[in-house]
């Protein structure tokens, strides 16, 4: 064959494996690692631990994220070595994410890391300034953060929750406390070590005299209805909580704690259907005693997951080292063979998704496969997805959403001033700055919507947006008002988006009236406490109510469903010049957001 010829055919076949292959047996992870949370959100994280180790078994690999938040790890691994890859950085949420790889793997996983809010500590009780988790019965040589989730949004892909119906979801830590007669950091403005009371698992040494925290939980309003008893008969409703062990890379059923009201009372199990039905006043939290610091959930078993299995065919050959995934499922490597055998969310009515798979390095835009109808695992039964042929044409192409829509709290009503965000954490960092430039000026992640509630944003998009919203209201008689929430969006919308803000909380002004014996206040909402105290600070009478206390009732007399505690028996003294009335209000209304506020008045 002449020159020309056999030239021809090299270019010919060149064209034909226009794919961009393998180029090494081992496993490669590589990615961005990105700030989360509201004033970052979107900036390149460096200095992360980025750490790749077999699930419970050794470490893989090891690095650190560069000064633009890119990190990759390069490893030995067998076929259908399964690991979890962990992203740590102090003062942030760690993420998890668990995948099966073998030779040739080479994906690409990007993510963010949440900010987390130092607790405020007074008196053994350390409050998280969102207050949805708190701990009682801390020791004062400690100190800590802690940040509570809207998991199927802010917890994309974290390991395991896809098995899960997580309802509330929580991660806290404590550390040593400043020593109180030596400044509060040291020279490098770094706490001093000190185990203070933690072993290297993070467990809290029992030997405190305090003993363990006691962690209290918030349920957001949305949950109440998947709220279940997990012992019934004992006259209060018990939850499973569950703590996630890093490396098993698993949520495990740590204890059972039980519901209480924003104030403290125990929620009785007659109580439950008025929960679910979201016509309780006194608010829910799930509370337990918290024996090690990390994450906590209150989540009930999912639905079994199904399986896909399929072949991967790569221009001709078999896809050996593709990794593919379904919507919010664990990622699996290619065999040699280039089969799979995936988990995959379970339909119904023919209905599919649009599986990710990542080969050498790139992404590609499958067709949709239809979704299995039952529960199913590989090596059992699966549905078929055939063959998925790989070409150039569906490599992934990096894209521009412009995003348009109005922020509404739970009543529908448009929030003026709300700050609105959407970032896909998928994105590469040198992708992102190619298309919004170093600066993200050619880009809009964030807006603050106008007095319509309406907003705009041009962000990047790869495999998936998270648009969030945060509303501070002022109104008359709140001295502080808050909205938020966020959806996940798999692709751009076509349309106008709202984006719902059902969590939030009411500090409110309590204006306490008092007539003769008949004791009133506003706003009109149930409270869960009443004192009276005489003027030499003594309590003569308290009242108090899971299921809230209405407005106006009567001193001595108790109200439905109302408990008396103090005196244990009979009716109290009477009302005298100068006893003073306060009240607590501490629960959730109708709207679903949590209020809060106390008010007083003196006797005449």
């Amino acid at each position: 064959m002449s020159r020309a010829g056999l030239a021809a055919l090299v270019l010919l076949a060149a064209c034909g494996d226009a794919l961009k292959r393998p180029t090494s047996n081992q496993a490669r992870l590589s990615g961005t690692v990105y700030l989360g949370g509201f004033d970052q959100r979107g900036d390149p994280l460096p200095g992360a631990t980025v750490q790749a180790r077999a699930v419970g078994g050794d470490v893989l690999a090891t690095t650190t994220s560069a000064d633009g938040g890119s990190y990759a790890l390069q490893f030995d691994a067998a076929p259908s070595t399964r690991l979890v890859l962990s992203v740590v950085s102090p003062h942030l949420a760690p993420q998890y994410r668990t995948l099966t790889v073998g030779p040739k793997a080479d994906v690409s996983l990007s993510l963010a890391l949440e900010p987390l809010e130092d607790f405020e500590c007074s008196d053994g009780r350390c409050l998280n300034p969102s207050d949805e988790l708190t701990l009682d019965n801390v020791s004062e040589d400690l100190a800590g953060a802690s940040r509570t989730f809207d998991a199927p949004t802010e917890l994309f892909g974290f390991s395991g929750l896809e098995t899960l119906r997580p309802l509330a979801v929580g991660y806290f830590e404590l550390f040593p406390a400043p020593p109180r007669d030596a400044g509060t950091l040291d020279d490098g403005g770094v706490i001093p070590e000190d185990d203070a009371g933690l072993d290297d698992a993070g467990t809290i040494d029992p030997t405190f005299d305090a003993g363990p925290p006691r962690l209290s939980l918030r349920v957001p309003f949305p949950e109440w209805r998947r709220l279940e008893d997990a012992v019934a008969g004992n006259g209060q409703v018990d939850v499973p909580l569950l703590t996630f062990d890093s490396a098993r890379a698993s949520w495990d059923k740590r204890l059972t704690g039980h519901l209480e009201t924003e104030s403290g009372l125990t929620i009785a199990e007659a109580a439950l259907p008025k929960v679910r039905a979201g016509d309780f006043s006194g608010g829910v939290v799930a509370v337990a005693d918290a024996p090690v610091t990390g994450f906590w959930a209150l989540a009930l078993p999912a639905q079994s997951p199904g399986c896909i299995q399929g072949t991967v065919d790569a221009a001709g050959k078999p896809g050996e080292g593709a990794t593919l995934s379904f919507e919010n499922a664990e990622a699996v490597t290619v065999g040699s063979d280039g089969t799979f055998c995936a988990s995959a969310p379970i339909g119904a009515g023919g209905a599919s998704s649009t599986p990710a798979l990542s080969y050498a390095g790139a992404t590609y835009q499958l067709p949709m496969v239809t979704l299995p109808t039952a529960a199913g695992s590989c090596g059992g039964a699966c549905a078929q997805a055939g063959t998925l042929k790989l070409s150039s044409e569906l490599v992934t192409q990096l894209s521009t959403c412009e995003l348009t829509g109005r922020a509404l709290d739970a009543a529908g009503n448009p929030l003026a001033q709300a700050v609105v965000q959407a970032f896909d954490e998928s994105v590469p960092g040198a992708s992102f700055n190619n298309l919004c430039g170093k600066l993200g000026t050619r880009c809009a992640l964030s807006s603050t919507t106008d007095d319509q509630g309406a907003f705009s944003l041009k962000v990047p998009l790869f495999r998936g947006l998270t648009v969030s919203a945060l509303a501070v209201t002022e109104r008359d008689g709140v001295v502080e008002s808050s909205r938020s929430g966020s959806v996940r969006l798999p692709r751009c919308p076509t349309g106008p988006l709202d984006v719902p803000l059902p969590r939030g909380r009411d500090k409110v002004e309590v204006a306490v009236k008092l007539e003769g014996n008949t004791i009133r206040w506003l706003p009109n909402r149930p409270a869960q406490a009443v004192r009276v105290f005489d003027v030499d600070g003594v309590v003569k009478w308290e009242v108090v109510s899971g299921l809230g206390l209405p407005s106006p009732f009567s001193y001595g007399l108790l109200p439905s469903g109302a408990q008396q505690t103090v005196p244990e028996s009979g009716s109290p003294p009477a009302l005298a010049t100068g006893d003073q009335v306060s009240l607590v209000l501490d629960g959730t209304g109708a709207d679903g957001y949590q209020f809060s506020g106390s008010g007083q008045a003196v006797v005449p």
